[in-house]
């Protein structure tokens, strides 16, 4: 995943901890790891090896690399902290009852975001440990794909809780209600 997605993320935490500089600067101490160790990873990967006459380039580890797949682990070890922050304030906000809807909605598409990510890293991981030289890189395509869709359908999702469309001439964004003459929005 492109750091300008994580870093979206680590400001949203930064945002739902109230703006505590802590879990800002955690997070970014976290992010700039994972940054510093899936580059190293990434240097040390290989072109795979294709027949005459196809074209494409996939990267793929040295058969016995440690560092290669850093490219996946270290997002997973990110993405379980950020989601173990947003757990942590949702229950707090859950035991008072204060959970307002974007905390809701962090909650439900947090849970789904890393269970998605984080399985599509483990078998990026497991697939490069386990799996003959010819497939190791059979799943990276398919992680970057899917992280694009889930972190989309996050952003859209968030974006859409203060919209909450009433009737066909009334838009409602947060506590005001907008009406226009001749029904469009």
């Amino acid at each position: 995943m492109s750091p300008k997605y994580r870093c979206n993320r680590v400001v949203k935490m930064y945002a739902l901890y109230s703006r505590n500089v802590y879990v800002l600067g955690g997070l970014f101490a976290v992010l700039a790891f994972q940054i510093i160790l899936s580059s190293y990873g990434l240097s040390s990967g290989v072109a795979v090896p294709l027949p005459p006459g196809v074209t494409g380039c996939i990267l793929t580890g040295p058969v016995k690399s440690a560092t290669f797949p850093a490219v996946w682990y270290t997002p997973a070890i990110t993405d379980a902290i950020i989601f173990a922050l947003t757990v942590y304030r949702a229950k707090t906000a859950f035991r008072s009852r204060s959970a307002a809807p974007t905390i809701r909605q962090f909650v439900k598409d947090g849970v789904l975001y890393f269970l998605v990510i984080f399985a599509a890293n483990l078998s990026n991981v497991l697939t490069f440990a386990f799996a003959v030289d010819d497939l190791k890189a059979f799943g990276a395509s398919f992680s970057q794909l899917i992280t694009s869709v889930m972190i989309s359908r996050l952003l859209l999702n968030l974006r859409g809780i203060g919209e909450k469309k009433t009737s066909r001439n009334t838009l409602i964004c947060g506590r005001h209600a907008i009406r226009r003459p001749d029904g469009s929005l």
